[in-house]
């Protein structure tokens, strides 16, 4: 699979549930597309709720790649999501996920991309296709960068790249006032083959008040070796939401390991929530068991067991859940 969305803009990389092969349709010279459709069967059982057993079609995604020739480029992505889905936000209608245009700059190793994109941070993506299982941590919104409206500075090394965002908002929920811009700088090293190291630092402002910057911390590293894929994350958030003394801790441990079509990943997660006064509002923990198969070129199936701990609520879940994916 293709490590889509944070990276395929400026600083692509690959991982792997099974093997797959993955080329964009050519279209003519100027124009190439991708996609996927994504759906799922999800038995989930809470120890508040009981059992409830989902089956949806998740979303379906449409990009159009334009090469204008002389390093200009733009990208277009249209979703139609259903609500209930894996995605943190459900919306029957169509939208202009992304949309901008970029310049790169040739052999000086500097670029410049404009428009709508997804931040750079978070060592998990936003869409399946760049997941090494079915769900996300499900901590995402608390710590990463969301879809942001500005412009995107670069410059790409062999051993390093550096990126700064300047947009109207960093985080999901924030407030779309451009007369206070955001900041998301990023600094990835890839000190040997086969490893990355990625950093981010976010600020956002406040709405006044009672309310100051809120700034997130996201570290994680990712080492690849044969059909191994080790991955490790640890993010933090100060003033979340804006809100004074408010803080959040996260990370994860994951392992993938490939094999010809077939794949397993395991992956531990959790995350922590403060309140202004020290008491620990959220307290979660999961994890994550994924065997995957790769049928062809353009299917996979995607098995998950799934075992939450919420200790803030008292709430156990177990969940199982199944999913074809058709890239294209």
């Amino acid at each position: 699979m293709i490590f889509k969305k944070k990276a395929l803009m400026l600083f692509s990389s690959t991982v792997l549930l099974a093997t797959t092969a993955y080329s964009d349709f050519i279209i003519n010279e100027n124009l190439s597309i991708t996609g996927f459709i994504d759906m799922s069967y999800v038995n989930k059982d809470e120890d508040t709720v009981g059992t409830t057993t989902t089956m949806n079609f998740d979303q379906f995604e449409i990009d159009f790649l334009f090469d204008f020739k002389n390093n200009f480029s733009a990208q277009v992505d249209l979703e139609a999501s259903n609500s209930g889905g894996n995605q943190p936000e459900g919306d029957k209608d169509v939208d202009i996920e992304q949309a901008f245009i970029n310049y790169n700059f040739g052999t000086s190793g500097f670029s410049v991309l404009a428009g709508r994109f997804l931040s750079y941070s978070g060592f998990e993506t936003e869409e399946p296709t760049g997941l090494f299982q079915y769900s996300g941590t499900g901590y995402a919104p608390t710590f990463y960068g969301y879809y942001q409206d500005g412009v995107h500075f670069q410059y790409s090394h062999k051993y390093f790249d550096l990126g700064l965002s300047v947009v109207d908002e960093v985080f999901i929920g924030g407030t779309g006032n451009s007369d206070d811009v955001g900041y998301e700088f990023m600094a990835a090293l890839k000190p040997a083959e086969g490893l990355t190291l990625k950093g981010f630092y976010m600020t956002d402002k406040g709405t006044g008040g009672t309310f100051e910057d809120e700034v997130k911390l996201d570290f994680w590293a990712m080492y690849t070796i044969g059909d191994l894929t080790l991955g490790a994350e640890y993010t933090t958030a100060d003033d979340l939401g804006g809100v004074i003394d408010v803080e959040a801790t996260g990370y994860l441990l994951m392992a993938n390991y490939a094999f010809d079509r077939y794949g397993l990943t395991l992956r531990y997660s959790a995350y922590e929530i403060e309140n202004a006064a020290g008491v620990t509002t959220t307290d979660n923990s999961a994890i994550t068991i994924a065997p995957s198969i790769a049928v062809n070129d353009y299917l996979s199936f995607i098995l998950e067991y799934r075992m939450d701990d919420n200790n803030s609520l008292a709430n156990d879940i177990d969940t199982f859940a199944f999913e074809a994916l058709v890239i294209f």
